[in-house]
């Protein structure tokens, strides 16, 4: 078999280049990347641990659905409804 010749071209450097290159750049990669990616991270940790809103939200339904559960049913309502139209009943 016949070598092929490489013209000027030496692997040993390009591989020591490119790792010495890589062996500086992941650092500052991870860095940008960590300064960059933080408040993104604490903004979705903040709207997870925002779950204490939820529970009082659903607390607050629970109260009200239980609330019109033992309210006043429509016919006592319509009744009840009557004085504040008025003597004559007509609507405005």
């Amino acid at each position: 078999m016949a070598q092929v010749p490489v013209v000027g071209v030496n692997v040993t450097e390009i591989v020591g280049l490119i790792v010495a290159g890589l062996v500086v750049l992941i650092p500052v990669v991870g860095w940008t990347a960590r300064f960059a990616l933080k408040p993104i991270a604490e903004a979705i940790i903040q709207i997870r641990d925002s779950g204490g809103e939820r529970e009082v939200l659903e607390h607050r339904v629970r109260l009200l659905e239980a609330r019109l559960e033992t309210g006043p049913s429509l016919a006592e309502a319509r009744e009840n409804d009557g004085g504040l139209l008025g003597s004559g009943g007509e609507e405005f």
